[in-house]
């Protein structure tokens, strides 16, 4: 009984710190990187420049806009990672990926 509590108490430790970690990731990737210097798509297709609403929507549909707070998008963040499905999560994050 002893070494069982003993796990469950090291398992929970482990959760929260890798919970701890990962949202400190998310927050520092959040808040130092541009998204608008690295967008894939690139900002002109055929040498016309993408409309600024095609942008936006790429940005929100990814969660990475800029005009959002931070906490706004961490918040959505972890909402999405536990109530949405992870198929659809995966489709967005490599779309156009491998072909």
């Amino acid at each position: 009984m002893a070494f069982t509590k003993f796990l469950l108490k090291r398992l929970v430790n482990y959760l929260v710190l890798a919970f701890i970690a990962t949202s400190i990731a998310y927050l520092l990737a959040a808040w130092l990187l541009n998204p608008q210097e690295v967008m894939y798509p690139p900002t002109t297709q055929g040498g016309r420049p993408i409309p600024p609403e095609v942008q936006q929507a790429y940005f929100d549909l990814r969660n990475i806009n800029p005009d959002v707070s931070i906490w706004q998008r961490y918040l959505n963040w972890l909402s999405d990672l536990f109530t949405n499905p992870w198929d659809e999560k995966w489709l967005i994050a490599f779309e156009g990926v491998g072909g």
